[in-house]
């Protein structure tokens, strides 16, 4: 399974799943949440992982699986947000290149 963080050009042959690391402020209460994806994008799960550094409130890391259903370039817009906040904090659009299998 390939692995992506933001700003890398994501590039996958359908019908492969991948992940996206995203650092996230998760102790604090944000967390990456999706909300916009191409109708031919799977979101199959979420995952946390601690914090690398033993620092209070350090930056956790979000992992995202993810699968390209159909060929195309696929938009994914995401937004960083605390539960009760109504605007997140953050905006991340991705956009995925899904080659068809060969």
């Amino acid at each position: 399974m390939k692995t992506y963080n933001p700003g890398e050009s994501i590039k996958v042959r359908v019908p492969e799943e991948f992940e996206l690391h995203l650092s996230v402020q998760a102790t604090s209460g944000y967390e990456w949440k999706v909300a916009e994806k191409a109708t031919g994008l799977s979101v199959l799960g979420s995952s946390f992982k601690p914090p690398t550094d033993d620092r209070i409130g350090g930056a956790s890391l979000q992992v995202l699986r993810l699968r390209a259903d159909e060929p195309g370039t696929l938009t994914l817009r995401l937004v960083c947000k605390r539960a009760w906040d109504t605007t997140p904090s953050e905006t991340l659009v991705l956009q995925i290149t899904a080659q068809d299998r060969v």
